[in-house]
């Protein structure tokens, strides 16, 4: 149906981007036949491509978020899959600051929800280490500091473990940014969680630092120190 309204004419107003949206939403080798949208290996690398248009970001994102963190393996496997490709190989650096920032502002709207928040967590999460925020310059560390502190108003005061570690998995990963702005409260929380009331929190805190601390180069060791 969606396609039928894409393909009137004359072209249906306050449409953005038509033509990318005929892109992802038909098969050109094969217009014949439709895509499976029932397969996640087959509907996954086509929507994942909006994410790279600010219209439709948010949504975007946001599906891929909760197909991320849903219990279904494999969908989680495909979504994620596709995202990390998209933002690796074909998106700009404006499109991937735009998909973290789009992270944090669905932090602050579903906050306390955490059937959201967890999934928001390992998607996050799984942005920064895989280096799709590498080349964040100094000027755009707003991002990553809004990242946080989301992250550290949701944590604070939480008694679900899966959350907790989630955020700490989150929070250890940011500790990767070489500027203090963000090292040194990310630094601060992981500390605390080293003296949690849980001891499954206290030895995800632990790896999680300890696996950091073996990725940084001896400078940002010693700096790690002194902070």
């Amino acid at each position: 149906m969606l396609v039928k309204l894409l393909l009137l004419e004359p072209p249906l107003p306050g449409v953005p981007h038509r033509d990318l949206l005929l892109q992802v939403l038909v098969d050109h080798e094969q217009p014949a036949v439709q895509v499976d949208w029932k397969s996640p290996a087959a509907a996954f690398p086509r929507l994942v491509q909006l994410v790279q248009l600010p219209e439709y970001t948010l949504p975007a994102v946001s599906g891929l978020v909760m197909s991320v963190g849903g219990l279904a393996e494999g969908t989680g496997k495909h979504s994620w899959g596709a995202l990390l490709s998209q933002l690796q190989s074909t998106s700009s650096k404006d499109t991937r600051l735009r998909v973290a920032s789009t992270l944090t502002h669905t932090l602050g709207v579903f906050q306390g929800v955490d059937r959201v928040i967890v999934p928001i967590f390992k998607t996050a999460h799984l942005i920064v280490t895989n280096g799709c925020l590498d080349d964040i310059e100094e000027e755009e560390m707003g991002i990553a500091e809004a990242l946080l502190r989301s992250a550290q108003v949701e944590l604070r005061g939480c008694n679900d473990v899966v959350k907790l570690e989630s955020g700490a998995s989150l929070v250890a990963a940011i500790l990767q940014f070489p500027f203090a702005a963000v090292r040194v409260p990310s630094l601060q929380t992981l500390l605390a969680f080293l003296c949690h009331k849980f001891p499954r929190v206290r030895r995800k805190a632990a790896e999680e630092l300890y696996m950091q601390v073996l990725q940084m180069p001896l400078p940002s060791v010693c700096g790690l120190c002194s902070c």
